[in-house]
């Protein structure tokens, strides 16, 4: 027979073991709820789709292929580069852009050349 000392113990320990059981289940299903929709147009994404994970935004943003576009030209960038920026994607030439503007006469990147 286990003393009471021992049977409370075992009493926690139980506890313990159902509480990491359930926060295990809550985050399944949270991760199930956030891959049930595309983080772009918050379309449903189906079992078995085809889905895109940037991981520049996060691991866990799944985004359907066909909306997997540059936020300023809206290029598909599935077999490209791509960048973020203020969680939005861009194409590396939009991206660079955002950094430096480009010479509306040339269309080059404007080098700044600091004042000494």
């Amino acid at each position: 027979m286990l003393s009471f000392r021992e049977s409370t113990c075992f009493i926690i320990i139980i506890i313990i073991i159902i509480i990491v059981i359930i926060i295990i289940i809550i985050i399944i299903i949270i991760i199930t709820i956030l891959l049930q929709s595309c983080f772009m147009c918050n379309g449903e994404i189906e079992k078995g789709d085809l889905v895109v994970i940037a991981s520049k935004l996060s691991a866990d943003m799944a985004i359907h292929p066909a909306c997997f576009t540059c936020a300023t030209c809206e290029e598909l960038l599935v077999d490209l580069t791509y960048c973020q920026h203020a969680h939005k994607l861009y194409c590396e030439r939009h991206y660079a852009e955002l950094i430096r503007p480009r010479c509306p006469a040339c269309d080059e990147v404007r080098h700044f050349m600091a004042s000494g």
